[in-house]
């Protein structure tokens, strides 16, 4: 993601992606670091330019997560799911991460939206995290990198195109349609707060929606989700 954002700032044009064969300290949510192991995943940054304002920004991470779910169906014929507010899951299992961030160029009025994006493709279920999986492990058989990047690339140039246009309805729709655990007891963790509810929704600007065991629904704008244990009436 930095050297995308160095390539950014001398003038590179959306569509422009940096790959890694490696990890060694891939960045997540909260300043979180990640290693994977060379050839095991697709890691890589994505750059695009939009003209759309900053606040406009708050349903990428779970668009350009839907993106990266149709390409994991497109690949294994599975139904993935997205777990709010960047992950991709298979079967309760995370397959892919998403982080977004944008950039403001001194050289151009619009914004420099960097999406990296980490894909395990042909990890094995040995060298993996108990509650992860690879493409791989889902379609039962080696995936060829080079496809996989070319349809990745393909979903998220289509996405990328309707969020600039304005027009992501159905894609909004499709998006609330794989939200992993919705109607579910969630509990959500930011720092020392913790909320904890029955999952409704997101919002049109990607919040997500908690049904409290009052009924009352409130949104939370950031935070670790995971599956109860929760009771309400």
């Amino acid at each position: 993601m930095d050297l995308a954002s160095e390539l950014a700032s001398q003038g590179a044009s959306s569509g422009t992606t940096v790959l890694a064969g490696y990890q060694t300290a891939g960045r997540g949510r909260a300043d979180r670091t990640w290693a994977t192991a060379p050839g095991s995943a697709i890691l890589m940054s994505f750059l695009a330019h939009t003209q759309r304002r900053q606040r406009d920004l708050g349903p990428l991470s779970l668009l350009l997560g839907l993106a990266v779910s149709r390409t994991v169906d497109d690949c294994t014929g599975a139904r993935s799911t997205i777990k709010w507010p960047n992950d991709v899951l298979v079967e309760g299992r995370k397959i892919a991460g998403i982080l977004v961030v944008s950039k403001v160029l001194h050289h151009r009025e619009d914004l420099c939206l960097i999406a990296g994006i980490g894909l395990n493709v042909n990890d094995d279920r040995t060298k993996l995290p108990v509650m992860a999986t690879s493409l791989a492990i889902v379609a039962a058989s080696h995936q060829s990198f080079d496809d996989v990047l070319t349809t990745l690339l393909g979903n998220l140039t289509t996405i990328l195109e309707c969020f600039e246009a304005g027009d992501i309805g159905a894609l909004w729709q499709d998006v609330g349609l794989r939200l992993a655990f919705r109607n579910e007891a969630v509990r959500i963790e930011d720092g020392a707060r913790m909320y904890l509810g029955r999952l409704h929704g997101v919002t049109d600007c990607g919040l997500l929606e908690l049904e409290l065991a009052s009924g009352g629904i409130i949104t939370v704008a950031a935070g670790d989700l995971a599956r109860g244990p929760v009771t309400i009436a």
